[in-house]
């Protein structure tokens, strides 16, 4: 449909390059050149990927009965799709969907991780919401991640993105997301993905710069699944020139990292009998409330108990949370 003046297409090819990595049995055989392909370009028409394209694993077409579609987690474990490796490796795909470039699609039932075949006569089974809800909370932060909800990475909104380690051997691929013509520096987001069962253990990376960086997503959480690992650091620092960085990940996982801390970091200072509280950048999530009182409904301030305040003469301490 190019040419036609849409802003962007659906990239149809871009689960037929991905899937099969997924769904491969065995580690080996994985190709991190067709996932680097993949993540950095528009695979139906052949052009940089962004924001010209909708980026996808599952459709009505790719899993419906008309076409003998097969859900991602049943491509991975035909006989047990809700195995620790079905839901591994099908959430290594939603974190490579949301975090490419494009905009990101999933279709009715991933986030539940459905294993039946779409069909008109088969409705959602809205049960899965509970069974699987860490697969849904993983979801639900991967769409606040997308759209940089806490600001910390705003990168993963922009336009631009390369691939700068894409190891074979390893099966390890990572890339830089960041906006074209973004003039702060440290605007950058990385992502980290681990298509191997087992964990990586400070592995080098070349990062875009020197200094410490956050990591705001990792699905080896065991906030998605209570027989995942919590494998790797919330903070690493690269030094050097070229920047390195020794990265630890956990098997079929995906890290995002950035160098803006969530939650962020306030400043205070004090000069002419006033305090200025100060932050990196502005937060969505926050809401500025100016007013000297305690008014409202519900209190927008909290009373803190007078047990809580320290001081030591020349700094005053509020043990709150």
């Amino acid at each position: 449909v190019t040419g036609y003046g849409f802003d962007s297409t659906w990239d149809l090819n871009f689960h037929n390059y991905v899937t099969p990595q997924l769904a491969d049995a065995a580690d080996a055989s994985r190709d991190m050149t067709a996932i680097a392909y993949a993540v950095t370009n528009n695979t139906l028409f052949n052009f940089s990927a962004g924001l010209n394209r909708v980026v996808f694993l599952e459709s009505h077409d790719v899993v419906g009965d008309l076409n003998n579609g097969v859900r991602l987690p049943t491509a991975i474990d035909t006989n047990t799709p809700d195995s620790y490796r079905a839901r591994k490796l099908s959430t290594l795909g939603a974190a490579l969907t949301f975090t490419s470039p494009g905009v990101p699609m999933f279709f009715e039932g991933q986030e539940m991780l459905e294993n039946q075949q779409f069909s008109s006569s088969r409705p959602v089974d809205w049960t899965k919401t509970n069974t699987y809800s860490r697969i849904v909370l993983l979801y639900h932060d991967l769409i606040h991640l997308r759209r940089n909800l806490d600001g910390d990475v705003p990168g993963l909104k922009g336009d631009q993105c390369s691939v700068f380690q894409m190891d074979n051997f390893n099966k390890l691929v990572a890339y830089r997301r960041w906006q074209s013509g973004a003039t702060a520096t440290n605007q950058d987001a990385i992502v980290v993905a681990n298509f191997a069962g087992t964990t990586r253990s400070n592995y080098t990376l070349s990062f875009p710069r020197a200094g410490n960086w956050y990591v705001h997503f990792n699905s080896d959480s065991t906030n998605y699944g209570t027989d995942y690992g919590n494998v790797g650091t919330a903070q690493v620092t690269a030094t050097g020139t070229p920047a390195t960085v020794g990265i630890t990940i956990g098997p079929y996982s995906a890290l995002v990292l950035s160098q803006l801390p969530w939650p962020p970091q306030i400043t205070l200072s004090q000069a002419g009998g006033g305090v200025t509280v100060s932050w990196p950048i502005a937060y969505a999530g926050w809401v500025l409330d100016s007013s000297r009182t305690l008014a409202g409904t519900p209190s927008p301030w909290v009373q803190v108990p007078t047990s809580q305040y320290q001081t030591n003469a020349t700094t005053f301490f509020i043990n709150s949370t």
